[in-house]
């Protein structure tokens, strides 16, 4: 839900980073962008994304060309790090 805040975990389930979810666009597998696939901030070309995620899909069993996604976009909220030792 856009507005909703979200709290990300390290490994050892601290409390690390509050994001709020600004955007979500559902899509297919088949159309996601170049501009959408940058800002995931995994990969540095549409088609590394791609390959990357098909990958992970095949191996659940689950891809299709055409599987919908939904892609989401968020905001650092706050950074629980700060004063951690």
């Amino acid at each position: 839900m856009v507005g909703r805040c979200d709290i990300a975990l390290d490994f050892d389930d601290v409390p690390q980073l509050v994001t709020r979810t600004v955007a979500l666009v559902p899509l297919r597998f088949c159309d996601m962008t170049e501009e959408m696939a940058l800002l995931e901030g995994e990969d540095d070309s549409l088609e590394s994304w791609r390959a990357g995620h098909e990958r992970y899909y095949r191996r659940l069993g689950i891809f299709a060309p055409d599987m919908p996604l939904i892609w989401e976009r968020f905001e650092l909220v706050e950074d629980l790090r700060e004063g951690q030792a």
